[in-house]
C-alpha cells in the first residue's frame, strides 16, 4: 500500500511539474536590441513584426525582408476607439516610437474584409494598413510590396498602406509598390475617411522622399496616389504611379490638402502619373452621389480660419482627370480655394461630364487643364499641355476663375465645352489678374469660345477684371454664337473690366457673331490690343476702339506695336522689357518665357541648334519655336550623327551661344567631327558666353581647328559644364587645345571628364587634357585620361595648359602622358599663376624638352598646393624638373601635405624630390611632405627635396625624403640642394607608427596610415586606393650603400606580400574611418527547453517508483 502511495505521488508531482512548466508561454523574442532609440529592437521574421504591437512606445528596425502571407487580416499597429454614443474618438492607443525598415522589404502584405455586410461593421479609426493610428513618430526607410487591401468601410475610416493615420509624426523614405486598395459600403457615409498609397491621413505631419505604385478605388472621398489629405503637413520628394477612383476630391498624388493653423505648409518636388477618376455610384435619388472633383496631383487645395498658405512648387503630374456626372476636373488641382502655385506643369488629358438624367443634361462640370475651378490664391510660372474637354466652362488652363492671380503661365491645348463657355486659356472669368501669360491650340464651344477667355462675367459692380500682356494663336470655332479670337462674350457689370496690351492670330469662325477679338460686348474694355485680320478672316471686332485689325506683315513689324505704347525689343530682350520681336520670324513674344525651352531628340534637331530656325521641336506641343543661341536646350534622346558629317560649330564671336544645353537622361552623342583647319573657336559650340551644359556626354569625337579648339566649347567667356563628358576623343589645332574647351575666361567645370589618344597643339603654345588656355577657372572631381597632351612649343597639362590670373582645382586627376616640346610641362598644368590645388593628382611622364617639368605643375608662380601627389612615372627636363613643381616663383607659395613617388631626370640639373629650382627673391613654405622618389637625377644642383633655391626664401617643416633616392647608379649626394629628414625603407614600411615623423603628422586629419596593406606608409585620407603598388622600389632587404665613396652593393629586392583591402566589395577601398564592424550572430528565437527537462525528470521519478514497488513485490 505504501509503495503505491508513493506512486501516486510521484504522478501528481511530475504532472504538477509538467503543467507548471508548459503554462506560461515564452515571450517573443527580438533579435537583438533592448528597444531604446539607440538600440532599437531587431526584427527578423514575422513573429517579431507582429509583436511590435506589445510596445508601442519602443524603437525597432528590420534586419531582413519580411514575408507576411502568413496573414490575411493583418490587425494595424497602433488604433484608436471610437464612442459611437459620443461620437468622438475616447480612447487611443497610437505608436508612439519609431520604425526603421534599413531598406528592407514587408511584402505580401494582404487585408480582406471580416464581413462584407456593412451593417455589421463598426466605425474603426485603426484602417487596414501595416500601422493604424501613430503619434509623434517616425516610420522611415520601408519598402511594402506585393499589396492587397480590400474592406467594407464605415464612418471614420482612414486607410493607408503603411499608416491609415498620422498624426505630429514622419514618414521618410518609405514605398509602396505593386499594391491595390478596393473600398466599399454604406454609400451615405459622410465621414468615411481618407485613403492613400502610403498613407491615409496626415495631420501636423512630415512625408518625404516617398513613393507609391499602388491602385486604389473607393466609393467614398478623399483618395490620393500617395495620400488621401493631408492637414497642416510639409510633403517633399514624393511620387505616385497608380490610378485613383473614388467618388470625390481625388488627387494623383494627394486627394485633399489643407491648412488650419498659423504655419504655411509645402508641398515641393514631387509628381505623380496615375491617371485619377471621379466615379459615379449607382444611385436614384441623391445628385451629390455623381462623381466629385478629379486632379492629376491634387483634388483640392484649401484654407480654414487662417491666413495660412499652401505653397506648392515644382510639382507635375502626367495622368489623365476625369468625372462622370461631376462638377470639377483640372489636370493638376480640382480646385484652388487658395494658396499659391509656382513652377509646376500638367500634361494629362482633362474631362468633366455634365450630370445626365431623365429629362437633360444639368450645366455642371468645370474642366481646367492646369486647375478645375480657382476660387482665389496665385499662379506663376507654370504651364500646361493637354487637351480639355467639358459640358461647360472649360479652360486650356483654368476652367472658372473666380478670383486670384495669375503670372508668367502658358497653356498648349485643345479645348471643348458642349455647351459654352470656352478659352484657350480661361472657361469663364469672374474676377482677378492675368499678366504675362499666353494660349495656343483649338477652341470649341457651342457659345461663348474665346480663344483666351470663353466668358468674362463680372458678376458685381464691385469686381474687377484685369487681363495685360497676353496673347493668343488658338483657332477658335462657335457652334452656333459668340465666337472671339480673344473673347466670347464680355457681360460687364461694374464696367472694371481691362484688356490691354494683347493681341491674338488666330481664325475665327461661327454661325453667328464673330469678333476679331471680342464677339460680343456691351462696353469699351480694349485698349492697345490687336489682331490678325488675315488670319482672323474678319475686320470685325468687339470691345471698343482700343481693338485694331492689323493685316500678317504688320502684325510681325515691331513699329505697330512700339507706337501703341508696347514695352519692347528687336530680336532679344533689353533690360525689364515685357516684349520682344523677331521680326521677319513671327509675332511678339513675352520675355517671361524667353529663352525658349527647345527640345531635341533627333539628328536634324541637334544640327539645328541657335541656327535661329523657327520649327517646331520634339515636345508635341503644336507650337514652332525659335532656335536662337540664346534658348534651353534639353536633349531627349541619343544623337547618332553620320560619320561623314562636318559639323558646324554652334554660335561664333559676333553671335555667341548663350543659353543651356540639359541632358535630360543618359543620352549620348555619338560621331561629332569637325574639320576646321581655316577657322578658329572650334568646338560643338564655337564660341560662348555665360552659358550652362549639364549632362552632355559624347563618344567617338574628332575636332580640329586652326586656333582655340576644344570638343565641346572652342571658347567661352564665364562658362559652366556639370557633369560633362568625352569619351574617345582627339582634339587638335595650331594653339588653345583642350580636351573639352580651347580656352576660358572665366568658367567652372564640376564633374567633367575626357578621354582619348590626344590633345596636340601643333604650332605654339596652350595643351591641357581639359583646357588648353585659362583664367579664372574653377575645376573641380574632374578627371582626364589622355594617352598625349602635347604642346609642339609651351605649356601643356594634364588639366590645363596655362592659367592665369586664378585658378581653383580641387579633388582632380590625371592619367596619361604631358609633353611640351619647349618649356612648362605638368601632370595638372603646364604653368599656373595665383593657383590652388588640392586634394589633386598625377600619374604619368611629363616632359619639357628646355626646362620647367613637374609632377603637377611645371611652373608655379604663387599659389598653394594641399592634400595632392604625383606617382610613377618619370619628370624630365633639361634643367628645372620636380617630383611636384618644375620652376617655383613668386610670393608665399604653399606646398602643404604633399607626396611624390615618381623619378626626376635631368641632362643639366636643377633636380628636386619635389620642387626642381625656386627663383631668387621667391617665398616658399613646405610643410608635411614626402619626396619618396626612386631616382633625381641630375649634374648638378640635386636634392631630395629641392634642386636649387638660388637666394630665394625656402622655409622646410616637418618634410621627409627617403634615404635610398638615387642620381644615377649612386645615392643622391646631401652636399647640394635642399633636403628633408631622411627616413629608411624599414621607417617608411615597418615602423612609420613609432618614428617621429608619424607622431608630427598623425595629429593631422590630413593623414592616414596605409592600413589597406600590411605596410604603414602614410597616405592622405582622401586617398581610396593604397599607395604599394607605386612605391614597392622602396622595399629593400637591406641597404648598404657607402655614401662617402658613392659606391654601392646592389641591394636585393624583397617584394612582401602586399594585401590591398580584399575586404570590400569590388576591391574598393574603405574611406577614411572606415571600421570593420564586428557583428555577432543574429540571437535566433529562444526555444524553452523546461518542459522537456521536466518531462525527462517526472518520467525518471515515476521508473524509480516503479521498480521500487516491483522489487518490495518480489521479496
Amino acid at each position: 500500500m505504501k509503495n503505491k502511495l508513493l506512486l501516486v505521488i510521484g504522478m501528481v508531482l511530475a504532472f504538477l511539474l509538467l503543467i507548471g512548466g508548459t503554462a506560461a508561454a515564452a515571450p517573443v523574442l527580438f533579435a537583438g536590441g533592448d528597444g531604446s532609440l539607440g538600440n532599437p529592437y531587431q526584427i527578423e521574421n514575422l513573429e517579431q513584426l507582429n509583436a511590435v504591437r506589445e510596445d508601442l512606445t519602443a524603437n525597432y528596425i528590420l534586419n531582413n525582408d519580411i514575408d507576411m502571407s502568413a496573414y490575411t487580416a493583418w490587425e494595424p499597429i497602433g488604433r484608436t476607439e471610437w464612442n459611437q454614443g459620443a461620437n468622438t474618438w475616447n480612447k487611443e492607443f497610437p505608436f508612439t516610437g519609431t520604425f526603421d525598415g534599413a531598406g528592407h522589404t514587408i511584402y505580401n502584405f494582404t487585408h480582406l474584409p471580416e464581413t462584407t455586410d456593412p451593417l455589421n461593421r463598426q466605425p474603426d479609426g485603426n484602417g487596414s494598413g501595416l500601422f493604424g493610428y501613430i503619434n509623434n513618430s517616425e516610420i522611415k526607410n520601408v519598402r511594402m510590396e506585393n499589396i492587397r487591401i480590400e474592406s467594407v468601410i464605415m464612418d471614420h475610416n482612414n486607410v493607408g498602406v503603411l499608416v491609415s493615420h498620422a498624426n505630429n509624426s514622419s514618414i521618410i523614405n518609405c514605398s509602396s509598390v505593386n499594391g491595390s486598395i478596393e473600398l466599399t459600403g454604406l454609400l451615405w457615409l459622410s465621414n468615411a475617411g481618407y485613403t492613400g498609397g502610403i498613407v491615409g491621413k496626415a495631420d501636423n505631419s512630415t512625408i518625404k522622399d516617398c513613393y507609391s505604385d499602388v491602385n486604389i478605388k473607393t466609393h467614398f472621398h478623399l483618395a490620393g496616389g500617395l495620400a488621401g489629405g493631408v492637414i497642416n503637413t510639409n510633403v517633399t520628394n514624393c511620387s505616385a504611379t497608380g490610378n485613383v477612383s473614388a467618388r470625390s476630391t481625388v488627387g494623383g498624388l494627394i486627394g485633399g490638402a489643407s491648412v488650419t493653423k498659423s504655419d504655411d505648409i509645402y508641398i515641393k518636388d514631387c509628381f505623380s502619373t496615375g491617371n485619377t477618376f471621379g466615379m459615379t455610384v449607382p444611385c436614384k435619388n441623391s445628385l451629390d452621389l455623381g462623381g466629385g472633383t478629379a486632379a492629376g496631383f491634387i483634388g483640392t487645395v484649401s484654407q480654414t480660419g487662417t491666413t495660412a498658405l499652401i505653397h506648392i512648387s515644382n510639382c507635375n503630374s502626367t495622368g489623365n482627370a476625369s468625372v462622370e456626372n461631376g462638377t470639377t476636373a483640372g489636370g493638376f488641382i480640382g480646385e484652388l480655394r487658395n494658396g499659391t502655385v509656382s513652377d509646376c506643369y500638367a500634361t494629362g488629358s482633362v474631362y468633366a461630364s455634365g450630370y445626365t438624367y431623365d429629362n437633360g443634361t444639368l450645366a455642371l462640370g468645370y474642366a481646367g487643364g492646369f486647375i478645375g475651378k480657382m476660387n482665389n490664391g496665385t499662379i506663376q510660372d507654370s504651364f500646361v499641355s493637354n487637351t480639355v474637354s467639358t459640358f461647360d466652362e472649360a479652360g486650356g488652363f483654368i476652367g472658372q476663375m473666380t478670383n486670384g492671380s495669375i503670372q508668367r503661365c502658358r497653356a498648349v491645348t485643345n479645348t471643348t465645352a458642349e455647351n459654352s463657355s470656352a478659352g484657350g486659356f480661361i472657361g469663364i472669368m469672374k474676377c482677378g489678374t492675368i499678366e504675362e501669360s499666353y494660349a495656343l491650340g483649338d477652341v470649341y464651344a457651342k457659345s461663348d469660345a474665346g480663344g483666351f477667355v470663353g466668358t468674362v462675367n463680372d458678376t458685381t459692380a464691385k469686381n474687377e477684371i484685369k487681363i495685360n500682356n497676353t496673347y493668343s494663336v488658338c483657332d477658335v470655332k462657335a457652334g452656333e454664337n459668340n465666337a472671339g479670337g480673344f473673347i466670347g462674350q464680355v457681360i460687364a457689370h461694374g464696367k472694371n473690366i481691362l484688356i490691354a496690351n494683347s493681341y491674338t492670330a488666330g481664325s475665327v469662325e461661327s454661325i453667328g457673331t464673330a469678333g476679331g477679338l471680342i464677339a460680343k460686348s456691351g462696353e469699351n474694355v480694349l485698349s492697345n490690343a490687336f489682331y490678325d485680320k488675315t488670319a482672323a478672316n474678319t475686320e470685325i471686332t468687339a470691345g471698343g476702339s482700343g481693338g485694331k485689325g492689323k493685316n500678317t506683315d504688320e502684325m510681325k513689324n515691331i513699329t505697330v506695336f512700339k507706337n501703341a505704347g508696347w514695352d519692347i525689343t528687336k530680336d532679344e530682350p533689353s533690360g525689364s522689357s515685357v516684349w520682344y520681336i523677331l521680326e521677319d520670324y513671327g509675332y511678339p513674344v513675352l520675355t517671361s518665357f524667353y529663352p525658349e525651352t527647345v527640345y531635341i531628340e533627333t539628328e536634324e534637331e541637334f544640327k539645328m541648334i541657335g541656327t535661329r530656325v523657327y520649327e517646331y521641336d520634339a515636345d508635341d506641343s503644336g507650337q514652332k519655336k525659335f532656335w536662337h543661341t540664346n534658348a534651353n536646350y534639353i536633349l531627349t534622346g541619343d544623337i547618332f550623327l553620320p560619320e561623314k558629317l562636318n559639323f558646324e560649330p554652334v554660335g561664333n564671336e559676333s553671335l555667341p551661344f548663350k543659353g543651356s544645353l540639359t541632358n535630360q537622361a543618359n543620352y549620348v552623342i555619338h560621331n561629332l567631327k569637325i574639320e576646321k583647319p581655316a577657322e578658329e573657336n572650334v568646338g560643338f559650340i564655337g564660341f560662348a558666353k555665360n552659358a550652362v551644359l549639364t549632362g552632355i556626354q559624347f563618344e567617338n569625337t574628332s575636332v580640329a581647328g586652326d586656333y582655340t579648339a576644344g570638343t565641346i566649347i572652342g571658347n567661352g567667356t564665364n562658362i559652366t559644364l556639370i557633369n560633362c563628358a568625352v569619351e574617345s576623343g582627339n582634339v587638335s589645332a595650331f594653339e588653345e587645345v583642350g580636351g573639352l574647351i580651347g580656352k576660358a575666361d572665366g568658367a567652372v567645370l564640376t564633374n567633367c571628364s575626357f578621354e582619348g589618344d590626344f590633345v596636340k597643339a601643333t604650332g605654339t603654345y596652350f595643351a591641357g587634357g581639359l583646357i588648353g588656355n585659362a583664367s579664372n577657372i574653377t575645376v573641380s572631381n574632374s578627371f582626364a585620361e589622355v594617352k598625349e597632351v602635347y604642346s609642339e612649343n609651351e605649356y601643356a597639362g594634364g588639366l590645363v595648359g596655362f592659367v592665369s590670373k586664378s585658378a581653383s582645382v580641387s579633388q582632380s586627376g590625371f592619367s596619361g602622358n604631358v609633353t611640351a616640346g619647349y618649356a612648362y610641362a605638368g601632370g595638372l598644368i603646364g604653368e599656373a599663376e595665383k593657383t590652388i590645388v588640392s586634394q589633386s593628382f598625377a600619374k604619368g611622364n611629363v616632359t619639357a624638352n628646355t626646362h620647367s617639368a613637374g609632377g603637377l605643375i611645371g611652373a608655379l608662380s604663387a599659389g598653394k598646393i594641399t592634400e595632392s601627389f604625383a606617382t610613377t612615372g618619370t619628370v624630365t627636363a633639361d634643367e628645372a624638373a620636380g617630383g611636384l613643381i618644375g620652376f617655383a616663383d613668386g610670393d608665399n607659395a604653399e606646398i602643404i601635405d604633399v607626396i611624390a613617388t615618381n623619378s626626376i631626370h635631368t641632362t643639366n640639373g636643377k633636380a628636386g624630390g619635389l620642387i626642381g629650382t625656386v627663383a631668387a627673391a621667391s617665398q616658399i613654405q613646405i610643410e608635411n611632405g614626402f619626396a619618396l622618389n626612386r631616382y633625381v637625377n641630375g649634374t648638378a644642383d640635386t636634392g631630395s627635396l629641392i634642386g636649387s633655391a638660388d637666394s630665394g626664401n625656402v622655409q622646410i617643416q616637418n618634410s621627409f625624403n627617403w634615404d635610398g633616392i638615387k642620381n644615377g647608379n649612386v645615392l643622391m649626394d646631401t652636399e647640394t640642394g635642399i633636403h628633408g629628414t631622411e627616413i629608411s625603407a624599414e621607417d617608411v614600411w615597418d615602423n612609420f607608427d613609432e618614428n617621429s615623423a608619424w607622431d608630427l603628422l598623425s595629429a593631422k586629419t590630413n593623414w592616414q596610415k596605409d592600413e589597406y596593406s600590411r605596410y604603414l606608409l602614410p597616405i592622405l585620407a582622401w586617398q581610396n586606393q593604397p599607395f604599394v603598388a607605386d612605391a614597392l622600389y622602396l622595399v629593400f632587404e637591406e641597404e648598404t650603400e657607402n655614401k662617402n665613396t658613392g659606391s654601392t652593393t646592389d641591394s636585393k629586392a624583397i617584394i612582401k606580400e602586399t594585401v590591398a583591402a580584399p575586404v570590400t566589395p569590388e576591391n574598393e577601398i574603405p574611406e577614411k574611418g572606415f571600421e570593420t564592424e564586428i557583428l555577432t550572430p543574429p540571437v535566433e528565437t529562444a526555444v524553452n527547453m523546461m518542459p522537456i527537462l521536466l518531462i525527462f525528470l517526472a518520467a525518471i521519478g515515476i521508473y524509480i517508483c516503479r521498480r521500487k514497488m516491483e522489487n518490495d513485490d518480489e521479496n
